[in-house]
């Protein structure tokens, strides 16, 4: 057996990227040092490593371009709001000591509990105690904001509503958290059942008290501390679009945040522009961990600032990179409408947590997904996507965006997912496997996309998905600068998709909204043994999506027979109704599609295992006799390894020796 390592170049776009920013000028400045747990700490203090502050927000309020915040280990709980940004070649760093373990808590302990009579186990304390500054998240459901999809959309902002009294079916999330010894409890919905269930909380029908169980009925028994998240935001600043700042080294956890719309990330740029966010763990917020957009389309939706803040301005040219970002409730990397982000080298994991797509809550507004970016020229890069909730990577509103060597494994819904893509859109190079059903409509394809001009999906190795390995749909007729969006131009090349539940491809018919598609050189398996009532031994490689379009039965029988094809080959009309499958043949005829590409014979094996993030994957030499023209623009592949200069072989991977090859993947993200 061969092996080989998965060598990444560094995603050099992000480098460079970085270097444009200046970022490399940290400590021109002066060094503001921050020290929670020294003797001498006091806010009074000039900062020094002798005589140091204790909280970093005391830190940021002396900053200036140039500076650096250097903080020492501690757990410090407090919203840190820079009131100013850094300038180009003198950002404002804000840095953990290296080695030092640094974490920023939205949390405070809470003792004061209270046995309730009748309820061995249950324990009580007091709502209107559990804040420390701003509204109590206890008292706030989780929700859009006011007006959005349910009344007036220009209506001015108004307070977060009030948690309604408890609907007899429902009751509905608030913003809070609650933990014990660390660990997470669950959100639940009556009193009663938080008396059934260990380590779960709600809070009572008058909104007067917390009820928790802890799993045991001593109160000393409790492991501690218990913690209960009070602020709704832990890295963010008061005023809107600050730029030229670096956040760097910290562990971010226990954010009361609400959500999905205004978008209010744990840590959130707030439409700034030029940011490094980097080799953070952001963890346990209830919506958003790392927000980098402008938070809403209608800044009246925001709440009450100053008038230059309450504009409609994109956020630009912000990096996150190596960060982990991991069990948010909703979103991991979110940031509706911004610009020449760069995504990479981030461990994305088990969000999505609350599970909102599958639930009758009061939230409406679809935004769940380890990274989801409304976007302008987007480079998604070297990520490491899995275990999520939620969808794996979800671009919406995107022009001139990459998705590239991401690993997107095991998550809920779609794995990579275009919505209203609007053009020169490529997914290129990415391994995406296991997705998970989620609902009739997100149904565990692998990469998916609907509503979107000008993709390009190349080079991809899509391997055991619950739905199709690769589908394209017309789903609505929305518009993007007055332009309708649609599903023409699009190109599927040199991808290897294997047993995937349902079909391999399944692309438009021939409609007017699905014009100048292209679909070759791929490598294809189907699993025979998912459709059910089908005619034994016929394929369902690949089909024709009737969503929203037409394709009659009449047209596949009349293009067959036009095609010559054997009787054996055209679907049953039964079979055409319940699922319009097709094998490669008649695929062929009716569409014109994939002329070159191949069957994927049963020698070609490939077996991921997402928590040793590595690949094994056995073939006998069948990939090497398909080589394709390569697809301008992609310059490297999964490993790294640049691309042929000639012929290119199919799939994520250019060197493959035949037998059997062992590929380990990158271990990215910041560590706790």
């Amino acid at each position: 057996m061969t092996k080989s390592i998965f060598r990444s170049h560094l995603l050099a776009v992000a480098l460079m990227h970085i270097a444009a920013f200046g970022f490399g000028a940290d400590g021109l400045g002066r060094l503001i040092v921050v020290s929670q747990t020294a003797a001498a700490a006091k806010d009074d203090n000039p900062g020094s490593e002798q005589a140091p502050l204790r909280t970093i927000s005391a830190a940021a309020l002396r900053t200036r371009p140039g500076d650096t915040v250097l903080v020492h280990a501690g757990i410090y709980r407090e919203r840190v709001a820079p009131p100013v940004g850094g300038e180009e070649g003198r950002p404002i760093v804000y840095q953990a000591a290296r080695g030092e373990q640094v974490v920023v808590r939205g949390s405070e302990v809470i003792d004061a509990w209270t046995p309730v009579s009748g309820m061995p186990g249950v324990f009580a304390t007091p709502v209107a105690k559990l804040v420390s500054v701003g509204p109590n998240p206890y008292l706030i459901a989780l929700m859009i904001s006011p007006g959005e999809k349910k009344g007036d959309p220009g209506a001015p902002w108004s307070p977060p509503p009030s948690r309604p009294a408890a609907d007899p079916r429902h009751m509905p999330r608030t913003l809070g958290l609650v933990f014990a010894g660390g660990q997470l409890l669950r959100e639940v919905e009556s009193a009663e059942a938080v008396s059934a269930q260990a380590m779960t909380w709600t809070v009572t029908d008058d909104g007067q008290s917390l009820l928790a169980n802890f799993g045991c009925n001593r109160l000393q028994d409790v492991p501690r501390p218990i913690e209960v998240a009070v602020r709704s935001r832990l890295f963010a600043s008061e005023h809107r679009f600050l730029g030229w700042i670096v956040v760097r080294g910290f562990v971010f956890e226990h954010c009361a945040n609400p959500g999905p719309y205004p978008q209010a990330g744990a840590v959130a740029t707030r439409a700034g522009h030029h940011w490094l966010i980097e080799n953070n763990v952001v963890r346990f917020a209830k919506t958003i961990g790392i927000d980098i957009g402008y938070e809403h389309w209608n800044p009246r939706h925001l709440p009450p600032s100053l008038p230059e803040d309450q504009v409609r301005r994109p956020g630009y040219d912000t990096v996150v990179r190596n960060n982990t970002v991991s069990d948010n409730g909703v979103c991991g990397i979110g940031g509706g409408g911004n610009e020449r982000c760069v995504v990479c080298s981030n461990l994305v994991e088990r969000n999505g947590w609350l599970d909102l797509d599958c639930v009758d809550t009061n939230i409406v507004w679809e935004e769940w997904a380890g990274i989801k970016l409304p976007n302008v020229g987007a480079v998604i890069e070297g990520n490491v996507v899995r275990d999520n909730e939620a969808h794996g990577i979800w671009l919406d509103v995107a022009r001139g965006s990459r998705v590239t060597r991401n690993v997107v494994l095991n998550n809920k819904g779609m794995g990579i997912m275009v919505e209203l893509g609007a053009g020169d859109v490529h997914i290129d190079n990415n391994l995406v496997a296991m997705t998970r059903y989620s609902s009739p409509f997100y149904d565990g394809t692998g990469i998916y996309a609907h509503d979107s001009a000008g993709l390009t999906v190349a080079h991809n190795l899509v391997v055991g998905n619950a739905g199709a390995g690769v589908e394209l749909r017309v789903v609505t007729k929305r518009e993007i600068d007055g332009k309708p969006v649609n599903a023409s131009g699009c190109a599927i090349l040199n991808n290897v998709v294997l047993n995937n539940a349902r079909v391999a491809i399944s692309l438009p018919g021939n409609d007017p909204l699905a014009r100048d598609l292209k679909c070759d050189w791929n490598i294809l398996a189907g699993n025979r043994e998912y459709w059910q009532g089908m005619e034994a031994g016929w394929s369902d490689l690949c089909a024709i999506n009737r969503f929203n379009l037409s394709f009659s039965y009449d047209q596949v029988r009349a293009q067959a027979n036009a095609a010559r094809l054997a009787a054996g080959q055209t679907p049953l009309p039964a079979n055409w109704t319940r699922n319009p499958v097709l094998d490669l043949a008649t695929w062929r005829a009716v569409t014109g599609f994939d002329l070159h590409s191949k069957e994927a014979p049963v020698a070609l094996r490939v077996l991921v295992r997402s928590r040793l993030l590595s690949i094994r994957l056995e073939h006998d030499g069948t990939l090497a006799t398909n080589a394709c023209p390569p697809v301008p623009g992609i310059e490297r592949d999964l490993t790294g390894a640049a691309m042929p200069a000639g012929p290119v072989l199919p799939g994520p991977f250019q060197a493959l020796p035949k037998g059997r090859t062992e590929i380990i993947l990158p271990a990215v993200g910041a560590r706790p």
